[in-house]
């Protein structure tokens, strides 16, 4: 079924397993993922306790030496000696993509460089060099989010205040001053404000949400119970426990009617009625009727589908709701380079394409999504041991596995 706004909100993401680059302490979600603003496409890999990289021809170009690193952004890569805050004793610089150290090993964590700017801490408190290793914002933060078309979001506290949550600019000014979390969010992981997406950001304020524009201004004032970030111009909104879709104006597109709906994607958004999953387009108009038990976002005109609860196996549909491939397989993923990551009973991983037709037969223990024609894959030893890594579309690998 699909989650309800609640559920949503408490993931953040989209729910998966853990990923690779979970595995292999870095900070990406997807070790595929395209690397900002790069020409050579650099890989982390792991040889024995070390991090090093790769290039997409499997040639090593920095020599594994660090006990982790971050995936490159804007030339540079995070990376480290110890394990931040496990020992007192890691350290965090940053290298080019030949291996060198830029920017010394003096920091006790590191974030990815974006807009020219990386979050940085000394020990408690965060700040922002460039890319010489100058601060430019002193390190005064409690947290500090990476910069996003001129802000920032980062946390201060204050004595008796769990935290404030507030945006910079890349002076270190508060565009939008530190505001204290709502009490209900203290304890948890919500801070009663996010990231900004289509211009605007959530924010909760006596227990309803709304949303902020970039300079604070509260644009759509909170009265809902539940919301979701704005995606292709449309928010969903929970009221009284029904939701619908509001514009960036606030006003409402699509009456609150579902149990629950997911972002629109393709032009699509999934709904829930009646314990059954639909899609609808963006007047409200249901354009494939709810049969599916479970169902997934639109993707490059795919959608994940499951038809039978008691089966409960997943299929790929079309935006004119034709089954692409039928219902058979454990989990699927999205197509990315044309190919789309399936997992068997025996919970081993491959690849279809767009046909249904394996291609890469499901012989990984887990496997990335592709990404400019590489995926990362993991197999598993006698012993139960993981080794990671990299194979093209054709299934060949351009890594062979290592620890």
């Amino acid at each position: 079924m699909l989650l309800p706004l609640l559920a949503a909100l408490a993931l953040l993401l989209p729910a998966c397993q853990p990923s690779i680059a979970d595995n292999l302490r870095l900070d990406k979600a997807i070790i595929g993922s395209k690397q900002t603003g790069e020409s050579n496409r650099l890989l982390p890999i792991n040889l024995g306790e070390k991090r090093g990289f790769i290039n997409s021809e499997g040639k090593v170009i920095v020599e594994p030496q660090f006990d982790g690193a971050h995936l490159f952004s804007e030339g540079l890569a995070a990376v480290f000696n110890g394990v931040p805050y496990a020992d007192g004793k890691s350290s965090a610089g940053y290298i080019d993509e030949k291996g060198r150290i830029i920017i010394p090993m003096r920091f006790k964590d590191a974030h990815d460089f974006s807009e020219g700017l990386a979050a940085v801490s000394f020990g408690e408190n965060w700040g922002y060099i460039d890319k010489s290793g100058k601060i430019i914002i002193e390190p005064i933060f409690t947290q500090a989010g990476e910069f996003s078309n001129g802000l920032a979001q980062v946390g201060v506290t204050e004595p008796g205040v769990y935290l404030k949550i507030g945006f910079i600019d890349k002076t270190g000014k508060f565009i939008i001053k530190p505001r204290k979390l709502d009490k209900e969010y203290e304890s948890g992981e919500y801070y009663g404000v996010g990231d900004f997406y289509e211009g605007l950001a959530q924010v909760r304020i006596n227990g309803k949400w709304g949303f902020m524009d970039r300079t604070g201004k509260m644009v759509i004032k909170p009265a809902y119970e539940l919301v979701r970030d704005f995606s292709e111009g449309l928010a969903a909104v929970e009221v009284k426990g029904k939701t619908g879709f509001i514009d960036t104006k606030g006003r409402l597109i699509i009456k609150p009617q579902f149990v629950a709906a997911g972002n629109f994607y393709n032009g699509l958004s999934v709904v829930e009625v009646n314990g059954k999953n639909g899609f609808i387009d963006k007047t409200g108009k249901m354009v494939i009727k709810p049969k599916y038990y479970a169902a997934d976002r639109f993707f490059n005109g795919y959608a994940a589908v499951v038809l039978d609860k008691k089966l409960y196996k997943w299929g790929l549909i079309n935006k004119s709701d034709k089954l692409i491939i039928q219902p058979q397989v454990k989990s699927i993923g999205e197509f990315h380079d044309g190919l789309a990551r399936v997992q068997a009973d025996d919970n081993k991983w491959g690849y279809v394409d767009t046909t249904g037709k394996l291609v890469i037969d499901t012989k990984f223990a887990w496997a990335e999504d592709f990404s400019d024609g590489l995926a990362a894959v993991s197999v598993e030893t006698d012993n139960k041991i993981r080794k990671f890594g990299y194979i093209d579309r054709a299934g060949k690998y351009i890594w062979n596995p290592t620890r």
